[in-house]
């Protein structure tokens, strides 16, 4: 048994810098990059260094309220990244190419908001990208008891649309849906 529990410790520490809750940790598609969100309205992007340790390489300002949650989509589809929040917005947000290089000689990568979702009516709670199989696609949940699926297309980022929108049984304005997600295979 204390072998058991020496192995479910964690390895090393990762210091997010966040002054407030962290709310979601994602990790890309390859597990190599990691990015968090925080009550404190920020988003954070760390990836592996030679010696396999997290270093903050991109950190921003994302949204005006609580973000509850940080998702990659497929690599396929760039190094794209979505965040929801309680200001009732999904951002996508792409890597720039360009890097800025900080005073210790070290390149800090940043990120551009490249489509802001504002179909919903209250706070949005999560959202999923789907398998890159059926293309870019983004499922929403929202405080107002309704999920929606949005498709984007690859070739111009900036382009969403609503395909499909659905209020489960049981649900109305009144409602919650917290948590939506697609299968895998």
């Amino acid at each position: 048994p204390a072998q058991r529990m020496a192995a479910l410790r964690p390895i090393n520490k990762v210091s997010t810098g966040h002054t407030a809750c962290i709310h979601d940790i994602a990790h890309d598609y390859y597990g190599k990059r990691l990015a968090t969100c925080s009550s404190d309205k920020s988003i954070r992007v760390f990836d592996k260094d030679e010696n396999d340790e997290w270093k903050l390489t991109s950190q921003w300002s994302a949204h005006k309220s609580v973000i509850w949650r940080v998702e990659w989509a497929h690599p396929e589809f760039g190094q794209l990244l979505a965040s929801c929040s309680d200001d009732r917005h999904v951002i996508i947000w792409a890597e720039k190419e360009s890097t800025k290089h900080t005073g210790g000689g070290e390149s800090q990568v940043k990120f551009q908001s490249v489509a802001t979702l504002v179909d919903f009516q209250k706070a949005v709670t999560c959202m999923h990208f789907a398998p890159s199989h059926l293309g870019l696609q983004l499922a929403t949940c929202c405080n107002d008891g309704r999920l929606r699926l949005h498709k984007g297309d690859p070739t111009n980022l900036n382009m969403w649309t609503v395909v499909g929108e659905f209020e489960p049984d049981g649900t109305g304005f009144g409602s919650y849906v917290n948590c939506v997600s697609w299968n895998k295979s």
